[in-house]
């Protein structure tokens, strides 16, 4: 496009306002804070995930992984009192029609020695399964009783600890697994990592071994910055979490316990939370659909609707909330797939920025309004459809800031270029307007030598 000589001498106002939009995009990048983090998950959100949203980023339900929920269904059948016996009956029964793994998300404790007389003849049944599948259950054991069963029941026993950070953002705690556990005598995976463990036949880990794999990622490293009177110090650069030959990126995130380290990983809510495949308590328990279990993975938990316990979670891939079973789905699905959410580089993103803000100014300073805008629309919508990209890819691209100060611009540089052009023509109307017919002047000021007609004109 022809480049109009008035423009060419204003272009340092106009680069001044593509830095101006450089200079907001960083700041708001470093300083934004939890206003500005919240608006970029809600606008990925939005685009990728969001069961009434565009969904580009919609991937299949996992055909491994079953939900089995004590729903309303249950309930009127049996009650709504819990029992044991009936539990390890449901366990017996989802073996029997061969599920290779069993986990039971609905947590149990015991903080003595008499409440532990309930739970030990569950546990004790969950041993006894253990020679055909892999069974477990979220159990929580005060340390008295640790000690008393000499950790008897370890292999039955991994904590499913959602929501073990602060609900500070109610729409991130859901995104944020953590890798381990740490009880009184022992530190263990979570649920996602143990369950992918058996199904991909990767060798199991002792407590000693995770403990050495939290070293090596440098987690105890950031645990020591949050908590350096308690874990002692360690420098060590960050690297991922390894799972066997895979590897999990994982995020450091402000845990409300101790007994969690300060690492977790992305859960990927791409698959829609419907698609997975879902019994009733009691039809599972009557054995209803055999097919359906053998060689799946098994989730046991409660209907959100029912949840006696408000262990619900706000998830972008649902209307309303899911149950604990719900989220440990998605998260065993995000594990299985390998689906790790990396941060783009900072550099990377001031690069983009600053080609986009500073650009985008240059174009809309320079060129026609209808040039100006096309060109704008086009690079913004090319710039969602590489974001898009990128997130498929495993990336977490800015979807909101670059974009928006990319429009904030283009939008005064164009304004800018306009009054310029306004002000060319309005020098030529009083020039010429005194001394000329109205129509001759009209058809000057149409004329793109304009710009000369006040540096000595044309013939």
């Amino acid at each position: 496009m022809a480049l109009p000589m008035q423009s060419i001498k204003h272009i340092v106002p106009v680069l001044f306002i593509g830095l101006l939009g450089f200079a907001l995009a960083t700041l708001l990048d470093v300083y934004g804070g939890l206003v500005f983090y919240r608006a970029q998950i809600e606008t990925s959100d939005i685009l990728m995930v969001r069961s009434d949203g565009t969904r580009f980023g919609a991937r299949a339900a996992s055909s491994d992984i079953v939900l089995v929920l004590f729903d309303q269904k249950t309930a009127d059948e049996v009650g709504y009192v819990h029992s044991y016996s009936r539990d390890l009956e449901l366990y017996k029964s989802l073996v029997g029609m061969g599920a290779i793994i069993v986990f039971d998300t609905r947590m149990v404790a015991a903080a003595s020695q008499e409440a532990f007389v309930e739970i030990g003849p569950l546990l004790e049944g969950m041993l006894a399964l253990h020679e055909k599948a892999f069974v477990k259950r979220d159990v929580w054991l005060s340390s008295e009783i640790q000690t008393l069963t000499q950790s008897k029941y370890a292999s039955c026993i991994t904590p499913n600890i959602i929501n073990s950070h602060p609900q500070a953002l109610p729409n991130v705690t859901s995104r944020l697994y953590p890798i381990a556990h740490f009880s009184s005598n022992s530190v263990l995976e979570t649920a996602p990592l143990t369950i992918c463990r058996y199904f991909l036949s990767i060798q199991p880990v002792t407590s000693l071994e995770v403990g050495e794999e939290l070293r090596r990622s440098g987690i105890m490293s950031k645990w020591h910055e949050l908590a350096p009177n308690v874990v002692p110090k360690t420098e060590v650069v960050r690297s991922p979490y390894r799972l066997g030959s895979r590897e999990i990126v994982w995020h450091p995130f402000l845990p409300a316990s101790m007994l969690v380290p300060p690492a977790a990983f992305w859960v990927s809510y791409d698959p829609p939370m419907d698609g997975f495949q879902r019994q009733s308590y009691i039809d599972a328990l009557n054995k209803k659909d055999a097919a359906g279990i053998k060689g799946k993975i098994v989730i046991v938990g409660y209907s959100p609707a029912i949840d006696p316990t408000s262990d619900t979670y706000v998830v972008p891939n649902l209307p309303g909330k899911a149950s604990a079973a719900e989220v440990l789905a998605c998260a065993t699905q995000t594990l299985l797939d390998g689906r790790n959410q990396n941060v783009i580089p900072w550099a990377a993103n001031l690069i983009v920025a600053a080609l986009m803000t500073v650009g985008l100014a240059l174009v809309g300073g320079i060129a026609k309004p209808l040039q100006a805008t096309i060109f704008a629309l086009s690079a913004i919508v090319l710039y969602y459809v590489f974001a898009i990209f990128a997130y498929r890819s495993g990336w977490y691209p800015d979807f909101i800031l670059i974009p928006a100060c990319s429009l904030l611009s283009v939008v005064p540089a164009g304004a800018f270029n306009a009054w310029l052009s306004l002000r060319s023509r309005q020098r030529v109307v009083d020039l010429f307007g005194r001394y000329v017919p109205r129509a001759i002047v009209n058809q000057l000021i149409q004329r793109s030598q304009l710009e000369s007609l006040t540096m000595g004109g044309v013939n």
